[in-house]
């Protein structure tokens, strides 16, 4: 998404379908949006989970209306359960989120997986105040089924707050 006031473009993910020529993205506002490659946005072939971006980072939830939330992506090979902790330098919880993403035959025909969406963090901690700024650690915990039993995997990724 083009920011006007800034001058800049924003990550905010997307779905591509190569077997119907279709590329699919959640908006939750109107603006002008367009379609980039980057190969830094790539998954690992053979893994779940991969290619985390946090789009903007740093972002700056001031009540200035510029960058105040970020929007958090990765690949997805399998249905799974992921969970977000957001720890400050000191290894404080500051805040949890979860949400299941579900993976239909029509997401991956090709086996290829897909940049997932469904997390935004405003920089609010669990009771709702602001965060002060900093680098925060986020931990990422994704739980899978696999042949006959669940397995889980762990990734660390980090995303600056600035005010």
């Amino acid at each position: 998404q083009y920011n006007e006031t800034t001058g800049k473009w924003i990550y905010i993910g997307g779905t591509v379908n190569p077997f119907g020529n279709l590329v699919t993205v959640a908006v939750s506002r109107p603006g002008t949006y367009a379609l980039f490659y980057n190969p830094e946005f790539t998954y690992n072939p053979g893994e779940v989970f991969s290619g985390v971006v946090f789009s903007p980072n740093p972002f700056s939830p001031n009540g200035d209306g510029l960058y105040e939330e970020t929007e958090i992506s990765f690949y997805l090979q399998a249905e799974a359960t992921v969970t977000i902790e957001i720890y400050d330098m000191d290894g404080n919880r500051k805040r949890i989120l979860e949400r299941r993403f579900s993976i239909t035959a029509e997401d991956t025909p090709d086996a290829v997986p897909r940049r997932v969406t469904g997390f935004t963090w405003d920089g609010r901690d669990n009771s709702g105040y602001m965060v002060s700024y900093g680098i925060y650690v986020c931990r990422f915990t994704v739980t899978y089924q696999q042949a006959a039993g669940q397995r889980t995997i762990r990734h660390n990724a980090a995303v600056a707050v600035i005010k």
